[in-house]
């Protein structure tokens, strides 16, 4: 009940209400991770950036659902798979270990 009247009052910009009953409702149920999220959001506009990030982090402990989803642009997409562990390999390259490899077995 004192998330949703928070959530008004959020929505009122009375955002020191709004924390107020965001706490409260953070007292019956400390693994209320929306309650959480929305404490972090205030605190980021307050500009208190560690207790933002530490109700972010509680957040998304509790329900890992709520982190942000990473949306990348198809050339960032492209830019990722071309680099790292999981790069395609150019064939020469591929056909120069191979053969190096060989010659080290051998040995």
């Amino acid at each position: 009940m004192y998330f949703y009247i928070g959530e008004i009052y959020k929505l009122q910009n009375k955002i020191h209400l709004a924390e107020i009953n965001f706490k409260k409702a953070l007292e019956f149920d400390f693994t209320y991770a929306e309650a959480h999220k929305q404490l972090g959001e205030i605190y980021r506009q307050q500009n208190q950036p560690e207790k933002a990030d530490e109700h972010f982090n509680l957040a998304y402990m509790f329900k890992p659902s709520l982190r942000p989803k990473v949306v990348m642009t198809p050339k960032e997409q492209m830019k990722f798979r071309s680099s790292g562990p999981f790069a395609p390999v150019d064939r020469t390259e591929k056909k120069r270990y191979s053969i190096e490899w060989r010659k080290l077995k051998r040995e």
